[in-house]
């Protein structure tokens, strides 16, 4: 079983604070980290899904018509 540590980056006078990941104590007393993607990152994987999803449903609507 793992124990679960998240890791903020925090802006002084901001207030706010940005999630950068979490590290995870494995029950052989291994430490890792997983960072979370950039914006950017899941703006191209979400571009990409809508994409597959328009492309799917355009053939579905053209195999309907033929």
């Amino acid at each position: 079983k793992y124990a679960y540590e998240d890791l903020y980056q925090l802006n002084p006078g901001s207030g706010s604070g940005t999630y950068l990941g979490f590290f995870a104590l494995g029950s052989d007393a291994t430490v890792t980290f997983s960072p979370v993607p950039e914006p950017s990152t899941l703006s191209l994987l979400a571009g990409g899904a809508a994409g597959l999803m328009f492309l799917s449903l355009r053939n579905r609507f053209r195999n309907q018509k033929a």
